[in-house]
């Protein structure tokens, strides 16, 4: 008798478990790319993530997302916010041009903000040093400067 109700009980279990496995996989596989707008969306949908920095997830239609880094942290362990690097630039001569774009270069131990300044051949950013929290245009330049 004994037998009898511990293999009902594993037969129930199996059966659970099987219907949660399918459930899961209709769930993960109905959801529409139309509804993946950003990084997280993304890789919650079980899209691969690529091994890149910052990292980048591709679903199934070919969007890619990048993920938006939030900190910065130097060699030293220095660490500061993207809103804290933000303060800071708009208190230096960055102030009024800067963009949404940002990125973290964790070698320097510096966040780098786009800036939308004017000037041929250049692609300026503001860069904040983590360590310092002093905040400097660097112009980017290409080609020879007269």
């Amino acid at each position: 008798m004994k037998i009898k109700v511990s293999m009902y009980i594993a037969i129930v279990l199996l059966v659970l478990l099987i219907l949660g496995v399918v459930i899961s996989y209709i769930y993960i596989n109905n959801q529409t790319n139309d509804s993946i707008t950003n990084f997280n969306e993304c890789i919650n949908a079980w899209n691969p993530v690529m091994e890149s920095y910052p990292r980048q997830c591709r679903d199934s239609e070919w969007n890619t997302f990048t993920e938006k880094i939030s900190s910065c942290v130097n060699s030293d362990g220095d660490y500061m916010t993207i809103e804290e690097a933000e303060s800071i630039a708009i208190k230096s001569e960055c102030w009024d041009n800067l963009k949404k774009n940002s990125f973290c270069n964790e070698t320097t131990g510096t966040f780098w903000i786009d800036l939308s300044i004017e000037k041929k051949w250049c692609n300026p950013a503001c860069v904040i040093n983590v360590k310092t929290k002093q905040a400097e245009i660097n112009w980017r330049c290409t080609g020879l400067i007269k």
